[in-house]
């Protein structure tokens, strides 16, 4: 294309421009702004052939200061970035009834509002909407400035070690990022997730991987999604003394409700 489309098109529809020809002002401005760029280039390039032996110099610096700077600067493949959010997700034993959840989400509360670096929160607690079951709460937790606090990984430290202190509730704590993939919220910050045709496999594989990761050096707060010791009771009903008494087994269902 370059070297047989463009020429003959050239050929076609280009006018032609004699050398010295008048152009218009935008052309102007655009030449003469190329032609200060042109001897800006120049003296600078002169300035450098002139002394070689300390642009080398400079040189090898650069490439030791680029190497030096990939070692030193924190990398990932979305660095946390300090946006001045938080969310905490709380959670109980499973067993755990709505009130005492809200007595344990209380205490939360009042250890995040007394913190130097938190300007204010909003708590929930109960199932629907991100929280699956009765025994999990959230809270959304808004910093004071940067420049009045601590950088957003102290807070979390602080506030990690203040509410260990809860009874019978593990706190989650997450910065809220501004980029984020997927659509999911949870407790960690890198998920590892297993899948399997055979759930006995699943079951009895997970909190063995979650024991062995907990394990590692530098990582907090590993936990799972995994629930299968959940509290059940088998309740067999007695139909014919129910029947004496002309109670249905409805009637009995609703009330242990």
């Amino acid at each position: 294309v370059s070297l047989t489309l463009t020429p003959m098109l050239c050929a076609r529809v280009l006018k032609r421009h004699e050398h010295g020809a008048r152009q218009n002002f935008v052309l102007r401005a655009f030449e003469a702004m190329f032609n200060s760029w042109l001897r800006l280039y120049q003296w600078s390039l002169d300035k450098v052939i002139a002394r070689k032996a300390i642009m080398l110099v400079v040189t090898v610096a650069t490439l030791v200061g680029t190497i030096w700077l990939y070692i030193v600067v924190p990398k990932g493949f979305f660095p946390q970035e300090d946006t001045g959010f938080l969310i905490a997700i709380t959670e109980a034993a499973s067993d755990t009834s709505f009130d005492a959840m809200v007595a344990r989400q209380k205490q939360l509360n009042e250890i995040l509002k007394a913190d130097p670096a938190v300007a204010y929160l909003n708590s929930t607690v109960g199932s629907g909407g991100p929280n699956p079951t009765t025994n999990y709460g959230r809270a959304f937790i808004a910093l004071k400035p940067l420049g009045v606090r601590e950088p957003v990984q102290a807070v979390i430290g602080r506030l990690r070690q203040k509410t260990s202190v809860i009874p019978g509730l593990q706190v989650f704590f997450q910065v809220i990022q501004n980029l984020n993939i997927g659509g999911r919220l949870a407790k960690s910050q890198y998920q590892y997730t297993l899948q399997s045709g055979d759930t006995d496999a699943l079951y009895s594989l997970a909190p063995l991987l979650r024991d062995k990761i907990a394990a590692l050096p530098g990582l907090l707060d590993v936990t799972t999604d995994l629930y299968i010791r959940n509290p059940e009771l088998t309740i067999e009903i007695d139909r014919e003394q129910a029947a004496i008494f002309g109670i249905t087994a409805d009637q009995i269902r609703n009330q242990l409700y």
